[in-house]
């Protein structure tokens, strides 16, 4: 059960949909060891759900994550390497409870999106982001790199453009990061909702179980050879062909019905 009151989350479930917003908007939804907490506690939780199907990740007010606290990176700046190893790891464990959720997620990238953010966005499934938002790796600006995040980049974007983008620190548009594969959809602000609504509209349209195996299939592959991999995805498929959700998917096809999953409204 996801908790009603968190001190730097605003969190809201309709219709098997979770919207979960960073509200930290005075800072453009910094985060801080807090926040960390708090957003690894609702990742765990949503994951254990059956009744979540989708979560949508947003910000509060006119940015979507501004990456690190500067008080925050202000105290962190006296940590012992011990520390900071036990901070960044707790940052490490965050990102990856969002990737590895079952269910989608979406970004719903509502303005400017700097250092650590950028790993929430790439952990995402889906993101669709409104034309003026702003981006940027920006930790070389301080004397940093962008270590936790890398592998969720790196995956989502490539090496190449993380060459670029990780040594120059420079910002870049919504469009350049479509083209970057960051972001799927660039929209005007009056088109967000909207565009957010049909993406879950897809998702909805399909197994959840389905979905959550294309997921694994995916994590599964993206470190196989293609020749390698040929035992483990016939055995997915062989398991879901029989498994309720297949059967119900096969038979709603041949009866020219809706399968069970199909939002009823």
């Amino acid at each position: 059960m996801i908790k009603e009151e968190y001190r730097t989350l605003q969190i809201s479930i309709q219709k098997n949909i979770c919207y979960l917003n960073l509200n930290r908007p005075k800072i453009k939804n910094a985060f801080d060891d807090k926040m960390i907490a708090e957003l690894t506690d609702v990742f765990e939780t949503i994951a254990q759900s059956h009744d979540i199907r989708i979560l949508i990740l947003s910000g509060n007010g006119t940015g979507f994550c501004a990456g690190a606290d500067l008080h925050w990176m202000k105290k962190m700046k006296s940590f012992t390497e011990e520390e900071n190893y036990s901070d960044s790891l707790s940052l490490a464990k965050m990102i990856q409870a969002l990737y590895l959720l079952p269910q989608p997620a979406i970004a719903r990238i509502n303005g400017p999106v700097f250092g650590g953010g950028m790993g929430l966005i790439c952990a995402c499934d889906i993101a669709v982001s409104v034309d003026s938002a702003v981006f940027a790796f920006s930790e070389v600006k301080l004397g940093l790199v962008p270590a936790v995040i890398s592998p969720y980049v790196i995956n989502k974007i490539g090496e190449s453009a993380c060459r670029e983008l990780f040594l120059t620190g420079r910002r870049f548009n919504a469009d350049e990061a479509k083209s970057f594969r960051m972001v799927h959809s660039v929209v005007s602000q009056d088109k967000l909702d909207e565009t957010v609504n049909q993406y879950i509209r897809y998702l909805l349209a399909n197994g959840p179980l389905a979905i959550s195996a294309c997921k694994r299939l995916l994590d599964y592959l993206g470190c196989k050879n293609p020749l390698d991999a040929a035992e483990y995805t016939s055995n997915l498929i062989a398991r879901l062909r029989i498994s309720p959700e297949g059967q119900e998917g096969i038979k709603a096809f041949f009866d020219k019905r809706n399968p069970s999953w199909f939002p009823k409204d």
